[in-house]
């Protein structure tokens, strides 16, 4: 995970930001039934804010899993 303390201000608003606009476009995806846009817009979501590619993976892992235990 990106370490906040090292990272400037103009960097923290511009990740925070995107991960705000993202939320916002997942919330929209859930409300019209869009599981795979709501999958892909919080992955990113979590992108912006600094997970690294292997936690992202496991999350993805954690939803598919989630999914198919609900089918």
């Amino acid at each position: 995970m990106r370490n906040w303390a090292e990272i400037g201000k103009l960097e923290k608003s511009v990740r925070g930001g995107c991960a705000v606009a993202l939320s916002a476009q997942l919330i929209e995806c859930v409300r019209r039934e869009d599981m795979i846009g709501a999958a892909i817009c919080g992955l990113s979501a979590v992108a912006a804010l600094g997970l690294e590619a292997e936690e992202i993976r496991s999350v993805l892992g954690l939803l598919e899993s989630s999914a198919q235990s609900k089918a």
